[in-house]
């Protein structure tokens, strides 16, 4: 599986916010500012991945008289300052994902989220990985001290026998899920012991 990338999970995200399937800067903006103000943050990290920040702040700006008209004085006018200011400081992306990755204390905290949901998003296969193996071992001592089978496990909790016997015998942490690990861990530790 190819790693998930920052520009890939705006992309997603811009569309599911904006309930669009396009990723026009121009047409994400008007949602933005019509009727979804959340694509604020995301809009503008995707803009400057593209390259577009400063292009994306002089349309917000030819913006201000007609939102002035529809929704009052403050809502082109207030991402108008901010992004000005945000790309005041950060002249190129590469410096805008340095300070996002830092947490930059200049950075408002509504654009270090969408950073964060990011990176949490990336990391969940790794983070589920890790979890699969620090179970692996407890998994053992249980199963060895309940006298439970692979065969027991697989069928009471109707698992695929091939991944569970490479996961149990092989510690293939890739062969199961979180979940999957979290489940057999549970069905163990309440399991009774084999009587002899």
């Amino acid at each position: 599986m190819r790693p998930m990338t920052l520009e890939g999970y705006l992309k997603r995200y811009l569309r599911y916010l904006s309930g669009s399937t396009g990723s026009r800067i121009k047409g994400l903006l008007k949602v933005m500012l019509n009727s979804e103000p959340r694509l604020a943050e995301p809009l503008l990290t995707y803009a400057y991945l593209q390259g577009q920040q400063n292009s994306l702040v002089e349309m917000v700006e030819n913006e201000i008289p007609d939102c002035k008209k529809t929704f009052g004085p403050n809502t082109a006018e207030y991402y108008y300052k901010e992004y000005k200011q945000l790309v005041s400081s950060y002249q190129t992306k590469e410096e805008l994902l340095v300070a996002l990755a830092e947490g930059a204390a200049d950075v408002p905290v509504r654009y270090l989220k969408v950073y964060e949901s990011f990176v949490n998003t990336r990391d969940r296969y790794k983070n589920s990985r890790k979890y699969s193996e620090l179970a692996h071992q407890r998994i053992l001592e249980l199963q060895k001290e309940k006298g439970i089978s692979n065969y027991r496990i697989y069928t009471d909790l109707k698992l695929n026998p091939g991944n569970i016997n490479s996961y149990l015998k092989h510690g293939d942490a890739t062969k199961v899920s979180r979940d999957v690990a979290r489940r057999i861990k549970v069905y163990l530790e309440k399991a009774e012991p084999k009587v002899a």
